[in-house]
């Protein structure tokens, strides 16, 4: 019988795939399973995330944040500590858990996208009006 281990559902601070975030530090979150509908007490063991500005860089060399192997059961509100992403900038990252017996299983890829932060981020915008016709009311 496959006792195939399995990681879906990242979120970000409890979205999917958010866009415009202002968290710098946001927290990661995931779900682990098994397709062997006979076992019980499966167990996230440890856990490695890994951040980086392009889905390419995730595998070999993340540039953002590798957590590292932790040895942790903990898959909700996973604080991330790397660098903090630029303005509209999108964070690529994905999870390896492994479980009690040793079974591991990558994620697929996810993201999120910061948002305009400080005030200096907000440049090449124009008003948006139309023209203004005719003159004060008068009752």
């Amino acid at each position: 019988m496959n006792n195939k281990v399995s990681t879906s559902e990242l979120r970000t601070d409890a979205r999917a795939n958010p866009l415009g975030t202002s968290d710098a530090a946001p927290r990661l979150s995931w779900k682990i399973a098994t397709d062997d509908p006979d076992r019980r007490g499966l167990r996230q063991a440890s856990y490695r995330v890994r951040v980086a500005t392009t889905p390419a860089r995730l595998a070999d060399a993340p540039d953002l944040w590798d957590s590292g192997v932790v040895a942790s059961d903990q898959s909700v509100d996973v604080l991330y500590a790397g660098k903090p992403p630029a303005a509209r900038q999108r964070a690529y990252w994905s999870v390896t858990v492994t479980d009690e017996t040793g079974e591991s299983a990558a994620s697929e890829t996810a993201f999120w996208e910061v948002g305009l932060l400080t005030p200096g981020d907000w440049q090449g915008a124009e008003w948006i009006s139309g023209t203004l016709t005719g003159g004060a009311r008068t009752s």
